[in-house]
């Protein structure tokens, strides 16, 4: 199992040195930075009143499915990010300067992901005409926060299978 762990390590550390190389750049690092912003969490309350406003039944459903989501995804995603412990990628690689200052030290999952899944995967479901938009805007904030220096790929990999199963939860629980 210690192999094992080793190895993904390894293999995670890799993966992140080349893509945190693509915000080298002054110009990519800004937008990386703005798209990891819109994953901060500070417009989906905004959303959640859009569509109430626009669609109430549907506006009034996607509010208690997505935060039955996040309900699901907050204490899982703080339980395991305080029982791995996982160092930051700029606190552990010391030729790596994070560009923000995370909430908190460790990195494993990567919340932010977490959340952008939810959101996207919740609005895809009552809008299924943007569902592309969203899925990329998702990956596009998780794929920020490695060019941030603030996760590992395998971060987001797991903030995104937490955001899913969170995701599918909150829809299965209330529809």
């Amino acid at each position: 199992m210690t192999v094992l762990l080793y190895q993904l390590n390894k293999w995670d550390v890799k993966l992140f040195s080349s893509i945190f190389r693509l915000s080298e750049k002054q110009i990519v690092a800004r937008l990386v930075y703005l798209i990891s912003k819109s994953g901060d969490g500070y417009l989906y309350p905004v959303i959640a009143i859009v569509l109430l406003i626009n669609s109430s039944a549907a506006g009034f459903q996607f509010l208690k499915t997505v935060s039955a989501a996040f309900m699901i995804e907050v204490p899982i995603y703080l339980l395991v990010k305080n029982t791995v412990k996982r160092s930051r990628p700029y606190a552990v690689l010391h030729d790596i300067k994070n560009i923000v200052v995370p909430i908190d030290k460790f990195s494993f999952p990567s919340g932010h992901t977490a959340g952008a899944v939810i959101i996207a995967m919740q609005l895809s479901y009552y809008l299924p005409p943007i569902q592309s938009i969203l899925y990329l805007w998702a990956t596009m904030v998780a794929l920020s926060r490695v060019c941030l220096g603030v996760h590992y790929p395998g971060d987001i990999i797991a903030g995104g299978l937490l955001g899913w199963l969170s995701s599918w939860a909150g829809i299965l629980l209330l529809i």
